[in-house]
């Protein structure tokens, strides 16, 4: 499976397991929307995850250095409507982030402040890690792990009122 489908794939699972603890089966009786989303980060077509102990997020990030990687995230919104079917909205967001040269001193400082662990690729754009990137290209929240741009298009689709706006123009997301 090809990346952006997986990270798809796992946005949509993650909406319906939601979903699914939110609606009791014998009843069509509730206005919901769920949001699942998932993000992955790719270096010459591997899959980089969150690193398992600090000497896997050296590692990393020592890849990472002066490269450009891929950062993939899937949306899903499932809207369901009172007496109405479930109505599925899907979209995967993708931007690169370039890392400049990073110094093996500073990735190991970088490491001990504990950001990393927890984080795809091994560090956080809206932390710390901030210091490690040259240059970001295409949607910044994405990165983060939530495209947010993506998120209220896709809510307005689905009929949520975002900013007094009830509905979306962006026809690339349907």
């Amino acid at each position: 499976m090809k990346p952006e489908e997986l990270v798809q794939s796992l946005a949509l699972a993650k909406a319906k397991d939601v979903l699914a603890s939110l609606v009791p089966s014998d009843t069509d009786e509730q206005d919901l929307v769920v949001i699942g989303a998932d993000t992955m980060v790719v270096l010459d077509g591997e899959l980089i995850g969150k690193p398992e102990h600090f000497a896997g997020a050296k590692s990393m990030l020592s890849k990472l250095s002066e490269r450009t990687h891929i950062v993939f995230t899937g949306v899903a919104v499932l809207e369901k409507r009172k007496h109405r079917e479930l109505k599925t909205f899907e979209h995967v967001e993708k931007s690169l982030v370039s890392f400049r040269k990073l110094e093996e001193s500073e990735i190991v400082a970088y490491v001990a402040t504990g950001e990393p662990m927890d984080k795809a690729g091994a560090y956080a754009l809206q932390g710390i890690g901030s210091a490690l990137v040259a240059r970001v290209d295409g949607c910044y929240t994405n990165i983060i792990g939530l495209p947010i741009p993506t998120v209220v298009s896709i809510l307005r689709q689905a009929g949520v009122n975002i900013l007094g706006l009830p509905d979306c123009q962006d026809d690339s997301l349907k």
